[in-house]
């Protein structure tokens, strides 16, 4: 799995190539496409504009754009709305994911891109959590010259993730 595999190398090397972000994303979201459907989720994409072309790593990209999918999905209750946006803005590409999930509070915000940090971990551990993901995504996107950012009003409220990527 690319997940275990990052983890155990200490450096994962890059394979860079022109990637097309929306073409990336609507792989992934077709990929699950059978779990979104399981939850009755409600996935909506939407685009701001055109040309989402970065120098990336697509086998690590969609790693990042599947674990904060996943995120949305494992922490929704039910009815699970999931709501992606892709928009291009001043050099970069700026993906959100917003759901309308468990939520975070404000105070633990900087804490969720810590490595086995849990905001709930009864929560997250009965969801299969290991508190690796987000720090996995931290990383990766990092390693490609953007940021991620979490936001939340608080608990039960949802989250957002947003990703900045260098066009």
């Amino acid at each position: 799995m690319l997940v275990e595999r990052i983890l155990h190398s200490r450096s994962p090397q890059l394979h860079y190539e022109q990637l097309d972000v929306k073409l990336v994303l609507e792989e992934v979201m077709e990929h699950m496409k059978v779990q979104f459907d399981n939850k009755h989720a409600d996935v909506s994409f939407q685009q701001q504009g055109d040309g989402f072309m970065i120098n990336g790593d697509k086998a690590h990209m969609s790693g990042v754009f599947y674990n904060l999918l996943d995120n949305a999905l494992k922490y929704s209750t039910e009815n699970p709305v999931i709501k992606v946006q892709l928009t291009r803005n001043n050099g970069t590409v700026r993906l959100d994911i917003a759901d309308n999930g468990i939520g975070i509070e404000p105070a633990l915000l900087g804490d969720v891109f810590d490595l086995f940090r849990q905001v709930d971990t009864s929560f997250s551990r009965s969801r299969g959590g290991l508190g690796i993901g987000l720090t996995l995504a931290r990383t990766l996107v990092q390693m490609h010259g953007g940021t991620v950012e979490a936001h939340s009003a608080g608990l039960g409220k949802g989250c957002e993730f947003i990703v900045r990527l260098p066009l």
